[in-house]
């Protein structure tokens, strides 16, 4: 896995990233440490608070609706990333991103 999402509350893991998947992500990811100055790497730990993953939401909600969805694999990995940290964002849930 490129990455692992765990609650920073629990420790628990909660979901994960391989390599494809952070490639899909990696614009968003560019994009984010542009505007903040965080780095989300596979090979680094990156604590994720609810306003960072607001953030990285609106990040990906603009992306979506200014490109062209030619690549269906990568639009859905993107709305599955978006999906699953609109969850935490909206139960208040802090992240940590694991790199290996």
């Amino acid at each position: 896995m490129a990455l692992d999402f765990h609650r920073i509350d629990t420790n628990e893991y909660q979901f994960g990233i391989n390599d494809t998947e952070y490639g899909h992500l990696e614009s968003v990811f560019i994009e984010f440490t542009q505007q903040t100055g965080i780095f989300i790497d596979p090979y680094g730990d990156t604590l994720l608070k609810v306003t960072h993953l607001k953030m990285i939401i609106q990040m990906i909600d603009t992306i979506l609706t200014a490109k062209s969805n030619t690549d269906k694999e990568k639009t859905k990995v993107i709305h599955k990333f978006r999906t699953r940290i609109a969850y935490f964002s909206d139960k208040g849930i802090t992240l940590k991103a694991l790199g290996d």
